[in-house]
């Protein structure tokens, strides 16, 4: 697990559990789920009350209640050349995940009991630097977790990540779309993942999926990666990450800024229930494109 925890002083966070609701629709070739308006929970006033006293909500910039997160879209198999491909936007962060192999290699990579993953992190401008090469490690350990790289001996995959635009939570949304592209191009895995990013403000207020501006402005900021239902029939039944129960374990967290020990566990539970609903849309694409389905869009 990779954790970067960085604590203050300790806070006590009343902010109660909050459930996200969905609906969806099928649009010509693609399928578009949005957050309903009726299931989402409301706040009767822009007020939280939590054990430090009230604190005040800030306005979000899209005007999204602190528990919602952005439209989503997902589209498979647009890259011909590579084995397997997908695009992943939330909103006006939007990551292309290529996969290439498993293909033979030989010399000093090759190795006789799996295959090799490699991640290659390309950003919008210019040329990588150690922010690249820190996203590239980070996903590349969290895809280790669930590639079945013994399935392919003295091979390598391959994990292009080109960043079209990023408005925030560019590392989660990686992570999602470098997933639905190994599913695409046929790669065995334990099962998905789902990549959520969470906001926390110098008041202990919670933000799912900040744009930007609000990664910024926050106190701090976590991207946290869930294990999804185990998708395939190599996976055993009570399949555990780090001897946790798959559907309650973490694969990868990262985080910046400062957080409070008590404001990391909020994020933990608040963006857990959120990966539910990831990992439902997830699945839910899988199932369309099989059906001949490529795109899948959700908000």
């Amino acid at each position: 697990m990779i954790e970067l925890l960085k604590q203050k002083k300790k806070r006590t966070n009343g902010i109660k559990h909050c459930e996200i609701g969905w609906q969806s629709k099928l649009l010509s070739n693609s399928t578009y789920y949005r957050p309903c308006e009726s299931q989402v929970l409301r706040l009767d006033t822009t007020i939280f009350e939590t054990s430090r006293g009230t604190r005040m909500v800030h306005d979000r910039p899209d005007g999204r209640n602190p528990n919602q997160l952005r439209p989503l879209v997902c589209a498979r198999g647009l890259l011909h050349r590579a084995d397997g491909s997908a695009r992943w936007s939330q909103d006006n962060t939007i990551v292309i995940a290529a996969v290439y192999g498993p293909k033979a290699i030989s010399g000093r990579r090759e190795n006789p009991a799996r295959a090799v993953l490699e991640v290659i992190w390309k950003p919008k401008m210019g040329m990588a630097g150690p922010s690249e090469r820190e996203a590239e490690f980070i996903l590349k350990r969290t895809l280790e977790y669930i590639v079945l790289t013994a399935m392919h001996p003295n091979t390598a995959i391959s994990v292009i990540i080109q960043v079209v635009s990023d408005d925030g939570g560019a590392l989660s949304c990686a992570m999602n779309a470098a997933c639905s592209a190994l599913v695409d191009a046929g790669i065995p895995l334990k099962g998905l993942i789902a990549a959520v990013t969470c906001a926390v403000d110098k008041d202990g207020v919670i933000y799912l999926d900040p744009i930007n501006k609000e990664e910024k402005e926050f106190h701090g900021h976590a991207c946290l990666v869930f294990p999804g239902k185990p998708m395939s029939s190599f996976a055993p039944a009570g399949l555990a990450l780090d001897s946790e129960p798959i559907e309650r374990g973490i694969v990868t967290s990262v985080t910046k800024g400062i957080l409070s020990a008590e404001d990391y566990l909020n994020c933990l539970e608040r963006s857990r229930a959120a990966s539910v609903k990831i990992a439902e849309f997830a699945r839910s694409s899988l199932e369309k494109a099989q059906r001949g389905v490529e795109l899948v869009v959700a908000s």
